[in-house]
């Protein structure tokens, strides 16, 4: 994968995270064609950056523990990706 690849994949993980439709790094990865590890790097380094990833055992799914601290997010997905 080359950095743009990877850009676009963690430019999309963060709206699902957003979204709160990121269930399982096993569906993600099926999806983008990457093994889980994968995944879980790519959110690693969305948490290093600032984000508040976190995953709910209850729900089962990974969500903003604070989506106003980034109104950037809103930005992106405004911007219809």
């Amino acid at each position: 994968m080359n950095y743009r690849e990877y850009e676009e994949k963690k430019k999309y993980l963060l709206y699902l995270i957003y979204k709160e439709r990121l269930f399982e790094a096993r569906e993600a990865a099926r999806k983008f064609s990457c093994s889980e590890r994968t995944i879980f790097r790519i959110i690693e380094s969305l948490k290093n950056q600032g984000y508040q990833i976190k995953w709910s055992r209850a729900q089962k799914k990974y969500f903003l523990a604070d989506k106003s601290q980034h109104p950037e997010i809103e930005y992106f997905l405004k911007d219809g990706h």
